[in-house]
């Protein structure tokens, strides 16, 4: 079946944002890879865009303590185990074809993305004593932007695929 008919009023001839918030990490990672090529496909015409927010470093001292947690807790984030740290990831996503590409870890968003008024409201909905275990956490978990793009994209989309990744490029490193 294609899953493309699964998904009612869906155009594939339109520019495609897919969103995965801590998702694709605990799909076996045949699946999680399996699911990544589709989202290549739901743009099939034009563009997709692959936001991904997980996990992304399962390699370190920390990282082997989260995964033995949540393994323990019968909710092991599968595709770690192949995909432990961002390197992995990067091979990966290039591999399938999703270029340009680029994973931005979530201390970098908070330290030079944000403005430090918006530093300062999320600094009161998370009260931490000492920032190292902010630091710790937030150097685990990242944003992934991924794009495939079709040569034969026509010059409109294009320039809307460009305007996104000028933006991007501002503030994020490939």
């Amino acid at each position: 079946m294609n899953l493309l008919q699964l998904i009612p009023l869906f155009d594939p001839t339109q520019p495609t944002c897919i969103l995965a918030e801590c998702v694709l990490m605990y799909l076996d990672p045949d699946d999680s890879d399996a699911v990544l090529r589709m989202c290549q496909q739901l743009g099939s015409h034009t563009f997709s865009l692959v936001l991904n927010f997980e996990y992304c470093t399962a390699d370190d001292t920390f990282g082997i303590s989260m995964m033995d947690r949540l393994a323990a807790a019968n909710c092991e984030p599968l595709s770690l185990r192949r995909y432990p740290n961002i390197e992995s990831q990067r091979a990966r996503f290039l591999t399938m074809g999703y270029n340009p590409f680029y994973i931005i870890p979530l201390l970098y968003i908070f330290d030079v993305v944000l403005s430090p008024q918006d530093r300062r409201r999320v600094e009161k909905l998370e009260m931490f004593d000492e920032y190292e275990e902010w630091d710790l956490f937030t150097t685990h978990y990242a944003i992934t932007v991924a794009f495939h793009v079709k040569q034969s994209t026509d010059s409109a989309v294009r320039s809307m695929f460009d305007t996104v990744l000028h933006s991007l490029q501002r503030f994020c490193y490939a």
